[in-house]
């Protein structure tokens, strides 16, 4: 291979980009990367062939091409003989090469099945030929087929070559076909709206009405007694289009010619009450007896305007909310970075996705997510700038477009106003729903593209996901393996649970003034193969965003089950140790959760007294409705189970959910317990969530206890419960039987 043909700026493949750039059609195009090819090899003749759409036949598109002019005696013929060919996939070179999408070549045609392919080449002197897959991946959409006077074996660098260029004219074939279906798509509704009898006018040189019939009367309003012998300017055209109106009958009459004869032109036309309307108008002229004529056939095309304007809004915005869809959004993106100057610069892209969005259709239903969908998108209208653009990209996803940004604190401005416009509920069917989102911020660069940044924006939303949600984050070109590993994180999570790689560690809950163990909390870990020991906030968002997270809380529920058996059975029966179970909020939303729970407990011989189910609230109300979160809680509270509201006072939602729901413990969030023994104003929070829970009957949980200082703060506030590493960290079910057979030793030393 000749270097020359490598060079990026004037070798091969730069000529054919140039070639598919520059080109006024598809098929010139095509032509021009042919000839390109051919004289970058030295081949003779090339074609391109395309697989058609559900058959398994490749079809020739467009003309032949060859180098050789004037081609060879006898090249007509050997086009003949190959246009007749009837290929399949799997058949001959061309349909092998399409069935195993990779480069094939016929190094002597004399060897070739089809006789008259033998015969045809022979007479022109050809003697190999060469076929390459068109498109990307192991799916090729055509053949590229070349002919050659003498086999040579392309090289690494060639197949490299030949290989891009395959994917770039497979692209620019697919944009063809697409635009070509949409054009058949007009033509069908012009042709579905021409069964409209037209209106004819006829006029002479001086612009009046010598004609007029039915149709023109009842289009423009104006009868034919009316009509004849008045002016077309002063009836049918409005005033605004008058002087160049005359200017193209003076025009005719001075040349003979028309830029709007014989073809169809859409204008405005004037009825008799004075209102507009777009007219389709065919207009035809000629000379009678040195005298000329002007006849037209027009019809009212509002209903295809209107239609035409529909299908463009449809296929440029999204249906249900009217925002920008996909594709115009990344035209438009496409538009700004091309103005921008340097390019690229003063853009940012905001991918916003809600959190847990699918827990809402699945508790309130379709037509409620519907709702909710239509009216966040009408909030991040209004909470962008005017310039911005807003767009749905698919279900819960959208996609913020900001201009002149000079900065990601810039951006960042706009994602905090789209997430400052979440924090009131969206009330729909009698169901309050309270939405957060995570919001990825990307800022263009010299060489970004539309498409890239929307992928980097969503891999810095996935960073947002992972960083706890109701957030945003910059994209980090350095994060991203952490971004792209999701999809991978949920395959690897899966196989966990069906391998046994999932742990339950255990810690205990203690009495504040005795030390004596109250209940057990059951703590989720992951022994990843590679990663090691990974915690919850490593893969629960994965395991919540994948569905994973229903069979993972059976799990948890019938290991925590398990254990708290072998407790008993191991140490003294008399005494009944509570174990306490995590549910997250995607749980509480999934039908059946209360019969499931039932099953596992009748089958474990669990008594449900001694399973508390603690919930976080702000995540619960965060993904839905409350209604449907209490709804859950309640039918596990009529089990007979515990109810526990983990991280209480961290929202003002906590002490809201109160009155919905009766629960049995309240677990304080550790941000009161880590500064009670140094803070006052954490004190006082403290001791009024203890007195509240004496006044209502419920046990207080102190969880984070890391010191003795904290401990007695938290006894001197009244708290009866605690929780920390003072008194063990999360163990394996081995070390927590050692922990309660000290603990069981230590009090029967206390009463002896």
């Amino acid at each position: 291979m000749r270097p020359e043909l490598l060079d990026p700026e004037s070798g091969l493949l730069a000529r054919v980009t140039a070639a598919i750039a520059q080109a006024k059609t598809p098929v010139d195009a095509l032509q021009d990367v042919l000839r390109q090819i051919c004289g970058g090899f030295g081949w003779s003749a090339a074609r391109t062939l395309v697989a058609e759409t559900g058959s398994d036949r490749l079809r020739q598109l467009g003309a032949w091409c060859t180098v050789e002019a004037p081609p060879p005696a006898g090249f007509a013929d050997f086009e003949g003989v190959l246009a007749a060919q009837g290929i399949r996939r799997g058949e001959g070179l061309c349909g092998r090469v399409l069935a195993e999408a990779r480069p094939g070549w016929l190094p002597d045609l004399a060897t070739a099945a089809d006789v008259r392919l033998r015969m045809a080449a022979q007479a022109i002197g050809l003697a190999a030929s060469y076929a390459f897959p068109l498109g990307e991946g192991n799916a090729a959409s055509g053949v590229l087929e070349f002919y050659a006077r003498e086999f040579a074996e392309p090289d690494a660098d060639a197949l490299a070559t030949m290989a891009r260029i395959g994917r770039l004219v497979g692209g620019l074939i697919a944009r063809s076909t697409e635009q070509e279906r949409l054009r058949a798509l007009a033509r069908h509704s012009r042709q579905v709206l021409d069964y409209a009898t037209d209106a004819i006018v006829a006029m002479d040189r001086d612009h009046r009405i010598v004609e007029w019939n039915h149709a023109a009367a009842a289009l423009f309003g104006w009868t034919a007694e009316e009509a004849i012998g008045r002016t077309v300017t002063e009836t049918i055209v409005p005033p605004q289009h008058r002087e160049a109106h005359r200017d193209a009958v003076a025009r005719v009459l001075a040349t003979g010619a028309s830029k709007i004869t014989d073809k169809p032109v859409e204008l405005t036309g004037l009825h008799k009450s004075g209102h507009e309307f777009p007219v389709e108008l065919t207009l035809w002229s000629f000379q009678e007896g040195g005298d000329w004529r002007f006849y037209a056939a027009i019809r009212d095309i509002t209903d295809r305007a209107k239609v035409q304007r529909a299908l463009e809004r449809r296929a440029l915005y999204d249906s249900l909310t009217g925002l920008a869809n996909r594709s115009l959004v990344l035209e438009r993106l496409d538009q700004l970075l091309r103005q921008s100057e340097p390019h690229g610069k003063g853009i940012a892209v905001l991918f916003v996705d809600l959190d847990h969005f699918k827990q809402i259709n699945d508790s309130i239903g379709h037509d409620a997510g519907d709702r909710v969908l239509r009216a966040v998108a009408e909030r991040f209208r209004q909470a962008v700038r005017p310039d911005d653009i807003v767009a749905r990209l698919a279900g819960d996803e959208f996609l913020v477009v900001c201009s002149n940004v000079d900065s990601y604190a810039a951006g960042e401005t706009v994602a905090d106003r789209a997430l400052r416009a979440l924090d009131d509920p969206v009330h729909v069917l009698g169901e309050s729903v309270f939405l957060t989102a995570s919001v990825g911020v990307v800022l263009a660069g010299e060489d970004s593209t539309a498409e890239a940044l929307v992928a980097s924006a969503d891999m810095a939303m996935y960073r947002a996901k992972q960083s706890g949600r109701a957030r945003h984050a910059r994209f980090d070109q350095k994060a991203h393996p952490l971004a792209v590993a999701g999809p991978q994180l949920a395959r690897e999570l899966r196989e966990a649970l069906q391998d046994g790689q999932l742990r339950l560690y255990f810690q205990p809950i203690v009495h504040a003034n005795s030390g004596s163990i109250a209940s057990i909390e059951a703590l989720l870990r992951w022994q990843h193969p590679t990663r090691g020991l990974l915690l919850p906030q490593d893969f629960m968002p994965v395991a919540e965003d994948s569905g994973l997270i229903a069979p993972i809380g059976m799990w948890v529920l019938e290991e925590a089950c398990r254990a708290a058996a072998q407790w008993t059975q191991d140490g003294d029966p008399e005494v009944r140790v509570c174990v306490a179970v995590n549910l997250s909020a995607r749980q509480l939303t999934q039908a059946g959760l209360s019969s499931a729970v039932r099953h596992v407990l009748a089958a474990a011989n669990m008594d449900p007294r001694r399973i508390e189910f603690g919930v976080d609230v702000s995540a619960a109300v965060a993904a839905g409705a409350i209604p449907a979160t209490t709804s859950a809680l309640e039918a596990l509270r009529e089990l007979g189970t515990r109810l526990c509201i983990d991280d209480f006072g961290s929202e003002c939602s906590s002490f809201a959910y109160l009155k919905h729901v009766t629960v049995h413990t309240l677990k304080m969030d550790l941000s009161f317990v880590q500064q009670i023994d140094t803070n006052p104003v954490d004190r006082a929070i403290v001791q009024t969530v203890a007195s509240l829970g004496r006044t209502l009957g419920l046990d207080v949980v102190a969880k984070g206890v890391e010191t003795n200082a904290q401990a007695d703060a938290l006894r001197a506030a009244g708290v009866g419960l605690l929780q920390g590493f003072l008194y063990g960290r999360p163990q394996p079910q081995d070390e927590l039987l050692r922990t309660l057979a000290t603990a069981r030793t230590a009090a029967r030393g206390s009463t002896e």
